[in-house]
């Protein structure tokens, strides 16, 4: 049980970390269009 939570949490945690990551290449995409 405590395994797949661990594994839960990491994919989540991974989803949380992407989300960011591409928001923040549209902000800068926004800022600097080239």
């Amino acid at each position: 049980m405590g395994t797949f939570h661990g594994a839960a949490l990491g994919k989540g945690f991974l989803y949380g970390a992407w989300g960011l990551v591409k928001s923040v290449a549209e902000f800068s995409d926004l800022i600097n269009p080239f």
